[in-house]
């Protein structure tokens, strides 16, 4: 299951943003594998929040080490915000913890 996608933006910073298609159903009629998110082209991704620590509950007790494939500095963290579509006139609210 690959629920986050790494994307380089033009300032060079890596930036997490979740990828759709392992999270919302075929028949929601939204998906694409053009994108890196996996939602149809025309789709904004707005980010509200995200910080890079441990929040997930008892996670540094339990020994969580992070994911493998990400940089060190990502290896923990969350992010949440929300795409949206004025032509699907759809918003899907989401967040990520890892």
């Amino acid at each position: 299951m690959n629920l986050l996608n790494i994307s380089s933006a033009e300032s060079g910073l890596n930036q997490i943003i979740p990828f759709f298609g392992e999270i919302l159903s075929p028949d929601d009629n939204c998906l694409s594998s053009n994108t890196i998110c996996g939602l149809t082209e025309g789709y904004k991704i707005m980010i509200l929040s995200s910080e890079a620590r441990c929040v997930v509950k008892g996670g540094k007790s339990k020994n969580i080490n992070g994911w493998s494939v990400l940089p060190i500095k990502l290896k923990h963290g969350y992010i949440r915000g929300l795409a949206f579509s004025t032509k699907e006139q759809r918003i899907i609210y989401w967040v990520v913890t890892w």
